[in-house]
C-alpha cells in the first residue's frame, strides 16, 4: 500500500512540474515589427528580430515593409489607430501594449525589446 501512494504522490509531482513547462512552450508571443526598405534602422532590427526568433522558438513575428507596401501601410494604421499609437516613423515594434520607436543597436533597444 505503502509503494502504490508513494507512485501516487510522484504521479501528481511529475504532473505539476510537466505541465507549466508545455503550457510555456505552446504560449507564443507575436511581435509586429514596421519597417521601411532602405532605413538603416530598420535593417538593424530586422537582422536582430529575425535572429532572435531562431534563438527563441515561441516569438511570432510579424513583419510589414510601410514605405513602399499599401497593405503594410494599411496594418499599420489599423494596428495604430486600435491602440491609440502615433506612427511618427519607423522602426515601430509591437509586443503586447509595449511599442518601441527606432532601434540603436542589440545593446540598446535590443535589450529593451
Amino acid at each position: 500500500m505503502k509503494k502504490v501512494i508513494k507512485v501516487l504522490v510522484l504521479i501528481v509531482i511529475f504532473t505539476f512540474i510537466c505541465v507549466p513547462l508545455t503550457n510555456a512552450q505552446e504560449h507564443t508571443v507575436d511581435v509586429y515589427f514596421f519597417w521601411g526598405e532602405g532605413c538603416p534602422h530598420c535593417a538593424k532590427e530586422k537582422f536582430f528580430l529575425e535572429k532572435l526568433q531562431q534563438e527563441i522558438n515561441y516569438i511570432e513575428l510579424h513583419s510589414f515593409e510601410v514605405w513602399h507596401d499599401k497593405q503594410g501601410q494599411e496594418i499599420l494604421l489599423k494596428l495604430t489607430r486600435e491602440s491609440n499609437i502615433n506612427p511618427a516613423g519607423v522602426p515601430i515594434t509591437i509586443i503586447g501594449n509595449q511599442v518601441s520607436y527606432g532601434f540603436g543597436s542589440e545593446e540598446t533597444t535590443g535589450e529593451e525589446l
